[in-house]
């Protein structure tokens, strides 16, 4: 028996494809190129046997690109009906050096021992924004002190299926952002931990 969690990017109730665009409120559009976002320390409770499983060595990188990395596979789980996660990399980890699988540097999501793990890319283009191309990028990440960007998500579910979909709405996270000004975020900082917690706020459980 396994659990298992399906990651979707959303943007207006769809379901996000690379390089397609959709509409903002305001008339504008906008497409995405990149979305990578790393899934780690899950824990889930199984209401079977009333136990708390945490999954070991539990790191997940997340790519759009790669439809079998939007899904988590979680074993001997017959009833899941709690799920948690964090979205980013500890600072352990961070700070531990070159590492392998989803935490491999060559994966593109490493900055260096001074910055850690990028826990999210989001990037692609909207007409709004008066970058080369209209190019946005949104590499959020930071594991010290006041810079930590690492956030914590988590859902109580009915246990009618053992397949839980997560929903992650992008438009959500662009909400309320003046994309003609905020249009690059690509180090720690006040600015990185702000977008990290409205980030995790776009997380939902599909019911």
């Amino acid at each position: 028996q396994e659990g298992v969690v399906r990651f979707v990017p959303m943007f207006n109730g769809e379901p996000v494809q690379l390089n397609k665009y959709y509409h903002l409120p305001d008339g504008d559009s906008i497409s995405f190129s990149l979305y990578k976002c790393y899934i780690t320390g899950v824990i889930v409770d199984d209401a079977a046997d009333k136990r708390v499983a945490v999954e070991e060595n539990s790191y997940h990188l997340l790519n759009i690109e790669d439809t079998a990395t939007m899904t988590i596979i979680i074993p001997h789980v017959a009833r899941l009906v709690w799920l948690g996660f964090n979205i980013g990399v500890d600072s352990e980890k961070s700070v531990s050096g070159a590492m392998g699988g989803d935490l491999d540097p060559e994966k593109g999501m490493y900055w260096a021992w001074q910055s850690g793990y990028i826990n999210f890319k989001i990037e692609g283009t909207c007409n709004k924004v008066p970058a080369r191309n209209h190019e946005f990028q949104y590499h959020v990440g930071g594991y010290a002190g006041k810079d930590k960007a690492i956030q914590k998500v988590g859902f109580n579910r009915e246990p009618s299926n053992k397949t839980a979909f997560v929903e992650i709405q992008l438009d959500k996270f662009l909400s309320g952002m003046d994309m003609s000004k905020q249009y690059s975020v690509m180090i720690p900082g006040d600015e990185a931990v702000q977008l990290a917690k409205k980030f995790a706020g776009c997380f939902e459980l599909r019911k």
